[in-house]
């Protein structure tokens, strides 16, 4: 090819047209999730970076060269379709909210109630355990269940609500046991859905005199994971601004704060490495995108990107140093704008016209900027628990009146938080945890039946149960095993 630096012969304007317009006929824009089109993007973008000073080489050369340029753009063009399948993909139909699918069964007399539960991640796939040291799975939202799996023993009680699954193959479950004032971290993991399993010790640490031990653990995707150990001072400083206050805990102060990662799927970790402190519980969006919430009074919010490997911690402008967060939930769109939702309450707990208030991250959760601030319909905040069902649609058990046993139902928000309407559903005495799959699918541990008079906590009662939903919440089916 020759080029002329000195002198830039004009393209035929008639081949050019031809071109363009042959080119708008027949290339048809790619029906792609946004991570698809970025990375078609970005292998666009290098392929130019790459050509260096050929670009314009080739835009001096000659009208047939100018051809061939386009035909090896429409070659890049075809390649993109050919990663992601033999044509444009077609679109997933979003679920319609509040239409039921296949009838979910009710369980029978005599059945095991389930005691724990979670979405894998993958589609519909979900696993749920009946307490009796088992586990099952269900591909079609809960309507039917395979065998169960029997699940090693372990001495700590906590394990079972470690157990995290990624796919229908691979689990783990974590546990912190004490032998002798040591306290082993160990992981069991399988890799074909729980029929075998796998353990490995992740570290050794003393059970020190005055040092608590907080434990969150995150199961990555089928070979990466992170295992977190927060050990707070105790006892802890309680703060009582009111003498008929419920008293939030103090400042919590720590003797460290480390994090152990492994990338085999839990057979070997890499640590201790310095990691950010909580005793809160994660919120996770997705396998990396999750939300840290620090003690209690708090303004500040933790966020990672990557699954727990790195933080980025903010406070939120305009919160007053007698107000703390009630509830943080975290959302991010297709731009990868962070979203944040939550109740602002003074330290105090006076629920009493609690706004709901939102916030936006645009840089990964490094600075936060007030959207909003709303209401629920009776004013009283959000509840207990929040989910994410999909990119701007949110769900939240809410308290109903102020009797004894507390009643709860729903607050469902389509705007990301702006608005909200309440969901009328068989209401439950008490419900603590929501997992979703989509907009339709979800699960919930609660209860319908606690003794006026009493509170009532669902996990470890009698009549605590899981239930399933397969229309958004409108209605609820108990789960139950033989």
């Amino acid at each position: 090819m020759n080029s002329h630096p000195d002198r830039e012969p004009e393209l035929d304007p008639v081949l050019e047209a031809e071109v363009r317009a042959a080119l708008r006929r027949s290339i048809q824009p790619p029906a792609a999730p946004n991570h698809v089109r970025n990375a078609v993007e970005a292998m666009a973008a290098s392929h130019g970076a790459t050509a260096g000073a050929h670009g314009r080489a080739w835009r001096g050369a000659s009208a047939l060269a100018s051809m061939a340029a386009v035909v090896a753009v429409v070659a890049v063009i075809g390649a993109s379709l050919i990663l992601r399948g033999s044509g444009p993909a077609v679109p997933t139909p979003r679920p319609t909210v509040g239409t039921p699918g296949p009838v979910l069964p009710d369980p029978s007399p005599g059945q095991k109630l389930v005691t724990a539960f979670s979405w894998t991640g993958d589609g519909l796939t979900a696993w749920a355990g009946s307490g009796d040291g088992t586990i099952r799975f269900t591909a079609d939202g809960g309507v039917t269940w395979s065998t169960p799996v029997a699940v090693p023993v372990l001495s700590d009680l906590s394990a079972e609500s470690s157990l995290e699954f990624v796919d229908r193959l691979h689990g783990w479950q974590t546990s912190e046991i004490r032998v002798a004032g040591v306290w082993h971290l160990k992981v069991q993991r399988t890799s074909d859905g729980g029929l075998t399993w796998a353990t490995a010790e992740v570290a050794t640490l003393a059970d020190e005199p005055g040092l608590g031990l907080w434990v969150n653990t995150h199961l990555i995707d089928a070979t990466h994971g992170v295992y977190m150990v927060s050990r707070p001072i105790e006892p802890q400083p309680a703060a009582s601004p009111s003498p008929d206050a419920t008293p939030f805990r103090g400042p919590e102060t720590f003797r460290d704060c480390t994090e152990y990662t492994t990338a085999d799927g839990g057979a070997t970790w890499t640590g201790p490495t310095p990691t950010v402190c909580g005793t809160a519980g994660l919120k996770w969006v997705n396998g990396k995108v999750g939300l840290f919430v620090g003690g209690l009074p708090s303004r500040d919010v933790t966020v990672t990107l990557d699954g727990g490997l790195t933080w980025r911690k903010a406070e939120l402008p305009g919160m007053s140093p007698d107000q703390t967060l009630w509830n943080p939930t975290l959302d991010i769109d297709d731009r990868g704008v962070l979203h944040l939702v939550t109740t602002v309450v003074p330290a105090s707990e006076t629920w009493s016209s609690a706004p709901v208030v939102g916030y936006a991250s645009a840089d990964g959760g490094s600075s936060w900027a007030q959207e909003f601030r709303s209401a629920t319909p009776d004013g009283m905040g959000l509840g207990n628990w929040t989910s994410v069902l999909a990119p701007g649609h949110y769900l939240s058990l809410h308290q109903v009146g102020t009797g004894i046993p507390m009643q709860d139902d729903f607050v469902e928000s389509l705007d990301g938080g702006r608005t909200w309407r309440e969901i009328k559903s068989s209401g439950f005495s008490e419900a603590t945890y929501m997992s979703w799959a989509d907009e339709i699918h979800g699960m919930l541990d609660g209860m319908r039946d606690c003794p006026t008079g009493q509170t009532c906590d669902p996990a470890g009662t009698s009549s605590g149960a899981v239930f399933l939903t397969d229309d958004g919440g409108r209605t609820w089916h108990q789960l139950a095993f033989d």
